[in-house]
């Protein structure tokens, strides 16, 4: 049974309106043992997604680790970011959630330029070493 708050009289729980006043009934509460519906989140305009940020960070992590693997577990970093970026949402901090998006990004392009740089550096190590020799 449903009461009116404006008036006090009682109805059945199907009613929308109260029939003598016309105010808006409230609804019927959740039958006993149902889980209570959690509101939905709010959706930010602009806002970066997890999902986006965290694929590219895992493939850019194992990428870095197969090829040059001390220096691929950089883009773990990206990863633990990446993941902040939907707790930072639903707390309804845009500025926070930019703000791990924008330290995921830098840590898996860290992880995904790491075979290059160590390929550079073992090239410009082979380099000085020829040199060396003929030098020697």
């Amino acid at each position: 049974m449903k009461t009116c708050p404006h008036c006090g009289t009682r109805w059945e729980d199907d009613c929308c309106f109260c029939q003598r006043c016309g105010a808006p009934l409230p609804p019927p509460p959740p039958p006993y043992g149902a889980a209570p519906v959690p509101p939905p989140r709010p959706v930010y305009p602009g806002a970066p997604s997890s999902s986006t940020y965290l694929v590219f960070s895992i493939l850019a992590t194992l990428l870095g680790c197969f090829f040059c693997f001390p220096f691929g577990l950089i883009g773990i970093g990206g990863i633990v970011y990446a993941s902040q970026i939907e707790g930072a949402l639903g707390r309804g901090d845009l500025a926070g959630a930019h703000t791990a998006a924008n330290r995921s990004l830098i840590f898996t392009v860290l992880a995904a330029a790491s075979p290059l740089i160590a390929l550079l550096f073992g090239l410009l190590a082979g380099f000085g070493s020829i040199f060396g020799w003929l030098f020697w």
